[in-house]
């Protein structure tokens, strides 16, 4: 702990002095996330100065082990860093250049600075929860006023992608060469075999055979990584897209405010991942069984009119129909993503592992809740409706 505060310490200096905070003092609390972070020691950090404003900061150090980097080449930290300190950038101007309504504006932390040395990465942002921000909790599931929000959210995020790409694709394609993503199959072939057979041994006994045969298909064929290959549409899309990485609060006009963070699994593919990553993660059986295919075309309409915002017509990027097909193609994966997530993100609190504690795949090998087998067989029963099981 003391090498991890003395880090962010040196990085936090410099922040000081960036800021014109002279004579400053730092104090630095550890922030337990509950489970809801696996790649970073957080911490809540007060910068004061004689006649300055206090600053509220968030800071991320990176807790990744060799032999958790070891089985990915993804950068997520460089990733992250890019995302604050270019693309958002980009985006900003574009919101600009088009007049983009304020409404329709999206929202993101302020960076503050850091570092992306190896081992040593350190991402330091404002604090949002003093602002009255805070976090879904990942043990509830979501209402549609809720869902339809960070849908729409997710859709605007997406056209900016697209819109950058239009605006200046030589510079896209630089930032693109950097956001590569690799998913390790045969590296974590154990591990994610493992949640197979927790997700069998939840399951109940009249679809236990069906559901085992159906994952471990899906893991032994790789079909899985159709998941995350590109389809028709390949744009910028964030690759952890959960209730735990969006920051909501209530105005006071009553309207739900929303700022979407951990930007490290930031990539180049598809958008319907992202899309049933979010469902998986934050959805029950009933909201399912009401809004699915409300929720697939809501996505859509918005993605559609914010391009038309940047001038660029939808067809010519991803024409409903093309739509329609991926997600009838990779709404399958959507029971193994649940496989594969949910023991982890319906974990206890209290039995959660802790980043501080140095994370690899065997501490991520968990004691499920009471919860997982409630939202795994709703899955189950979702996919035998639908014919996809």
């Amino acid at each position: 702990m003391a090498d991890v505060v003395q880090r962010l310490r040196g990085i936090l200096k410099n922040i000081a002095k960036e800021q014109n905070y002279e004579n400053d003092e730092v104090e630095i609390k550890p922030v337990d996330s509950g489970g809801a972070n696996y790649t970073s020691q957080l911490f809540a950090v007060t910068l004061t100065s004689p006649g300055k404003p206090t600053l509220k900061l968030f800071a991320k150090v990176a807790m990744i082990g060799e032999k958790i980097r070891s089985m990915s080449s993804t950068p997520m930290f460089e990733i992250e860093t890019i995302f604050y300190t270019k693309i958002l950038s980009k985006y900003r101007e574009l919101e600009k250049q088009h007049s983009i309504p304020e409404a329709e504006r999206l929202t993101f932390a302020k960076y503050y600075g850091g570092t992306t040395e190896y081992m040593k990465e350190v991402l330091v942002l404002e604090e949002l929860t003093y602002q009255g921000y805070k976090p879904f909790d990942r043990l509830k599931c979501f209402d549609w006023e809720y869902a339809s929000e960070c849908v729409a959210m997710l859709a605007r995020l997406h056209a900016l992608s697209v819109a950058y790409e239009k605006d200046d694709p030589d510079d896209y394609a630089k930032i693109v060469e950097i956001l590569r993503f690799d998913f390790p199959v045969e590296v974590m072939k154990d591990f994610l075999s493992k949640c197979i057979g927790t997700a069998v041994k939840a399951t109940e006994e009249k679809y236990k055979e069906r559901v085992e045969k159906f994952l471990l298909g899906h893991l032994q064929d790789r079909k899985f990584m159709k998941y995350y290959k590109p389809e028709r549409a390949v744009l910028l899309h964030h690759g952890d897209f959960r209730p735990s990485n969006i920051l909501q609060k209530t105005d006071e006009n009553g309207k739900l405010k929303l700022v979407l963070v951990d930007h490290q699994l930031v990539q180049r593919g598809n958008p319907v991942p992202d899309l049933i990553f979010f469902l998986i993660s934050g959805s029950d059986e009933q909201f399912r069984t009401k809004h699915l295919h409300q929720y697939f075309d809501h996505y859509y309409e918005v993605f559609r009119k914010a391009l038309e915002r940047f001038g660029i017509d939808a067809d010519e990027v991803y024409r409903k129909e093309h739509y329609d097909e991926d997600v009838k193609e990779l709404l399958p994966f959507g029971l193994t993503v649940g496989a594969f997530t949910l023991p982890i993100i319906t974990v206890d609190p209290s039995k959660a592992a802790k980043p501080e504690d140095g994370i690899d795949m065997e501490s991520l090998d968990m004691e499920v809740s009471e919860l997982f087998p409630i939202r795994f067989n709703g899955l189950v029963r979702d996919y035998v409706r639908m014919g996809i099981l």
